[in-house]
């Protein structure tokens, strides 16, 4: 096989984990596990995954003082915050909606980017950004923004999620560049793990799991297994091969994993306007995506 190819499959099957993780993380909440409860069991296995992998890699670096803050805002970013509203999104709204809202992180990771890093922003990702602002809006907005409404605070969840986590994409860069990987993610699981404990343990420890069919512990374990470690090692293996903007463009296929298997498992059905919204959000991220064009010399 064509070793170019590989990182390509790499990617492909982590759309398809993320595809499927919506489905099936919202099939087990809340009736087997609270949300705050789902998130303490991906973080610690994680945490212990993480530390376990780099210890048989023999990975030992050592941190500096100075970058101990950063790691730390990274873990409430990244893992706390992050997952916290992503699993309390799922309960409110529908797979669907979390998969296309979460497209926007690229924009967000754009804004957040020209504020903190002083990035320049063209007049072609502006556009994007509008139009996908737009998407956004309108799909957030089918019941008339009523704050009430569940599925409306779901999306708001969501969308907090995609903004918390791309907060952490921007800040962890400088910590990707100085140190290896999986230094930053077993300390970022670590400090995040710190952060859900006290929302998270009382619930698992009143969670009765000797009830809950093999199904729902397959289930429990895919998110663990599959989305939280398995996901996360094949985007590291494939940045070794490919440029990050390429790891990026695989989210596109986020979405329509998800609308598949969300209509499989679930039996969403999908609106007319709700496919047209996202194509506004794909067409924005798209855009927001593209590199700056160089003048032709005339």
């Amino acid at each position: 096989m064509n070793k170019s190819v590989i990182p390509h499959i790499q990617l492909f099957i982590v759309a398809l984990i993320y595809g499927a993780n919506y489905s099936i993380a919202k099939s087990i909440m809340p009736d087997w596990l609270t949300p705050n409860a789902f998130i303490f069991i991906r973080i610690a296995s994680g945490t212990f995954a993480f530390w376990v992998i780099a210890y048989l890699m023999r990975i030992n670096e050592s941190v500096a003082k100075s970058d101990f803050p950063r790691l730390i805002f990274c873990g409430l970013t990244g893992t706390a915050i992050n997952q916290l509203f992503f699993f309390k999104g799922l309960v409110y709204t529908s797979s669907v909606n979390a998969s296309v809202i979460m497209t926007l992180s690229p924009i967000l990771v754009l804004i957040i980017s020209a504020i903190v890093l002083r990035t320049k922003i063209t007049a072609i990702k502006i556009t994007g950004i509008i139009i996908g602002a737009i998407g956004a809006a309108l799909l957030m907005g089918q019941k008339n923004f009523d704050i009430s409404n569940e599925s409306f605070l779901g999306d708001l969840f969501i969308l907090i999620n995609a903004s918390s986590y791309a907060f952490y994409l921007v800040m962890v860069k400088p910590l990707m560049v100085k140190y290896n990987a999986m230094t930053v993610v077993k300390w970022v699981f670590t400090f995040g793990l710190i952060f859900i404990t006290p929302f998270g343990l009382i619930d698992t420890l009143q969670t009765n799991f000797s009830i809950m069919p093999p199904t729902v512990l397959l289930r429990v374990g895919y998110v663990v297994i599959c989305t939280t470690i398995l996901a996360y090692m094949l985007n590291l293996l494939a940045m070794k091969k490919v440029n990050p903007s390429v790891v990026g463009a695989y989210i596109y296929l986020q979405p329509v994993c998800a609308m598949i298997i969300s209509v499989l498992i679930l039996n969403n059905s999908l609106s007319i306007e709700k496919i047209l919204y996202s194509i506004l959000i794909f067409v924005g991220v798209y855009m927001v995506s593209q590199p700056k064009l160089s003048r032709k010399a005339a």
